[in-house]
């Protein structure tokens, strides 16, 4: 029986988790992802001794915690397999403790013989195997979980391309990192791989073997990415929201960099401080873009949650029937040109033909091939216009047995979605030029909104507070 959902809860807390590489610091990370695990694990009740006091909170704010992404590197790579494992079991985090505790030590973790790195994690991963396969699968019946761990791969990947003229394009990269769903959790005979990819993830040049996975050897990932925080950001916009919800992404980072005060101008570097400085430049990652990125998405959720108060519920509503009303009419008529009217100059061709088999027989030459206009635009929102890519999805049509039509048919349906989406957008995009053109015109009510109109007139992402601004916003 999967967890017992309150469903008193009217919204959703989503939580995006990154977890940092750390070395030895695994035990402070496997403490966030206790105390985390516990906080989500308070909405079920059956769990409610376990965490009394998140339960209530959560009862107070009516609020649903969802824990759906799950990034790491090094240390913290393999915690994350840990927490997606006790997430798709319904266990607590602490039945890893004693896994932590008792073989985690590096007096414990030496080789006795042969040595093939300075220590040997098998020990920890026996321990970690033995609480794995114990119970069965039990997770939340709506939980679709995404997790990914960055690794490196010691002698690279050959990555081929070829641009608009043909010519070929080699990049050679030991970036890599491994993603999977929910259900690498929930099948037993998948643990062996999970494993894997945590050893990989974690194994620290020299403290640690490296890990062959689909003939490649790996080691620890956090020599590329050890903040993965831009891959649970990247992750966000593949999680639809179907009720309320509230997006807030984590980032366990047990050593944060503290603000330097001072504003002195540092001395130059001497040669042995570059040369002992290049081998732990890439520890620290570079999570700055992916910073950005959250901050202009506040950004432009402020301007339109705001947007949206001011105009009111009724308003609101009416957005919503007039958008979809348009967007009916145009995927009405964009449907022209998916599947085009019979045309009629066909039967007076031929009069002789019935005119009902004539209409089947284009209609069947419709459906086995794409119309090409559709065809240029399919490949180029599915394949970015990449000619391997297009090169290996002709031949799937090609090959005896495919089903040519039905294939076909998936793209018709996928452009109809895209066309769907866009004609919504643009309609949104009118309403809120239209809503924004009744408001510039509305004269202020005082001279204090006044003021706030002046100050705000040319700030893209000012605050409604009072009296709308006079400015436009733009959906992108």
């Amino acid at each position: 029986m999967s967890p017992e959902v309150d469903n008193s809860y009217n919204s959703e807390m989503r939580i995006g988790l990154a977890m940092s590489g750390g070395i030895a610091l695994v035990l402070y990370q496997s403490g966030a992802a206790h105390e985390i695990l516990r906080f989500v694990r308070s909405w079920d009740k059956s769990a409610e001794a376990d965490s009394p006091s998140y339960k209530t909170l959560l009862e107070h704010a009516k609020i649903r915690p969802v824990l759906d992404i799950i990034t790491g590197a090094s240390a913290g790579g393999i915690n994350c397999v840990l927490l997606g494992h006790c997430l798709a079991f319904n266990k607590p985090f602490s039945v890893f403790r004693n896994a932590w505790v008792e073989t985690a030590d590096v007096q414990k973790l030496r080789y006795s013989s042969d040595p093939k790195s300075l220590l040997n994690r098998e020990p920890l991963i026996e321990k970690i195997r033995s609480e794995m396969k114990r119970g069965t699968a039990n997770p939340p019946a709506d939980l679709d979980l995404y997790t990914a761990l960055c690794r490196t791969e010691v002698h690279g990947q050959e990555m081929h391309t070829a641009d608009a003229l043909g010519h070929m394009i080699s990049v050679d990269t030991r970036a890599n990192f491994i993603d999977f769903a929910l259900g690498a959790y929930t099948n037993k005979n998948n643990t062996e791989n999970l494993l894997k990819a945590g050893s990989a993830t974690s194994a620290f040049p020299g403290a640690f073997a490296p890990v062959q996975a689909d003939k490649r050897w790996y080691i620890d990932g956090g020599l590329w990415n050890n903040e993965p925080l831009n891959l649970a950001v990247a992750a966000v916009q593949d999680k639809p929201a179907y009720s309320l919800t509230h997006r807030y992404i984590f980032l366990v980072q047990p050593e944060p960099i503290s603000p330097k005060i001072e504003n002195t101008i540092p001395k130059e570097p001497s040669l042995a401080e570059i040369l002992a400085g290049i081998p732990l430049m890439g520890l620290n990652g570079n999570i700055w873009d992916a910073v950005e990125s959250i901050q202009r998405y506040n950004q432009r959720y402020s301007v339109y949650k705001g947007l949206l108060a001011s105009i009111g519920t009724d308003a609101i509503k009416t957005l919503g029937a007039n958008i979809k009303s348009e967007a009916d009419k145009q995927v009405a008529y964009l449907t022209k040109d998916i599947v085009p009217e019979f045309p009629q100059e066909i039967l007076a061709e031929k009069e002789e033909e019935e005119p009902e088999k004539l209409k089947e027989e284009y209609l069947r030459d419709l459906r086995e091939n794409l119309t090409p206009l559709n065809l240029v635009r399919f490949h180029n929102v599915f394949f970015q216009n990449d000619a391997g890519l297009i090169a290996r999805w002709n031949a799937l049509l090609d090959q005896p047995g495919a089903d040519k039509v039905g294939m076909n048919k998936y793209a018709i349906e996928c452009l109809k979605a895209i066309d769907r989406v866009d004609l919504k957008l643009r309609a949104l995009r009118r309403e809120i030029q239209a809503t924004n053109k009744a408001l510039k015109e509305k004269p202020p009510t005082d001279e204090t909104s006044k003021k706030k109109t002046k100050e705000n007139k040319d700030s893209r992402f000012a605050h409604f507070s009072g009296e709308i601004p006079n400015w436009v916003v733009s959906l992108t």
